[in-house]
């Protein structure tokens, strides 16, 4: 299979801060089944799976963002760095256990529960860029985390998969395919340090 075709979209920011302030709506990095989210909406609304062995959480979509973003802030202290884009796919609902004999049509709001198993950001430096067949791009990072990637029925001493690419032409998709003209590397953690 041509890896074209597995690669859905090219890496585009979809916020960014004008000069002057303003808000500059640009089209999502990827939007083929997936759903836009912020950081604040993940930690309110979302729940956190756990190692099952021992009750232990996984490291959050929203950790794995933000020590992104801190190491790119440290690398990059002089360059202008942009918000995180977020996409989400493959929700798993739940419920509170009050609420499971409920028909789901019944269900009020605050019974409901989620969260996504896929998780694909993006940060863009639009300070750092180059032409690349007649186009500026900016040097964009970003990293792509699956919890089915992770043996959630263990102990929490196992090791969680990520991948972070780093580049000026970069593509994912849902099925965590990454291509960049740069770097892409996969990352196996136990926890955050």
């Amino acid at each position: 299979m041509d890896q074209n075709n597995i690669l859905q979209e090219t890496v585009r920011p979809s916020e960014t801060i004008g000069i002057n302030g303003t808000d500059n709506k640009r089209q999502p990095f990827i939007t083929a089944n997936t759903v836009d989210a912020s950081i604040e909406d993940i930690k309110c609304n979302h729940i956190i799976p756990v190692f099952t062995k021992d009750n232990e959480t996984l490291i959050s979509h929203t950790d794995f963002i933000e020590s992104a973003a801190e190491i790119l802030a440290d690398i990059y202290h002089e360059e202008h760095i942009l918000q995180p884009q977020i996409r989400l796919s493959h929700p798993v609902k739940g419920r509170i256990p009050e609420a499971k004999d409920k028909p789901a049509a019944h269900l009020q709001q605050w019974e409901k529960t989620i969260y996504y198993e896929r998780m694909m950001f993006v940060i863009e430096i639009p300070s750092i860029q180059d032409n690349i067949d007649g186009n500026n791009l900016s040097l964009t990072f970003g990293g792509v985390k699956s919890f089915s990637q992770d043996n959630l029925y263990s102990r929490s001493l196992c090791d969680q998969h990520f991948k972070v690419f780093i580049g000026f032409q970069n593509k994912v998709c849902t099925n965590l395919c990454v291509w960049t003209d740069g770097y892409m590397g996969d990352l196996k953690v136990k926890n955050l340090n």
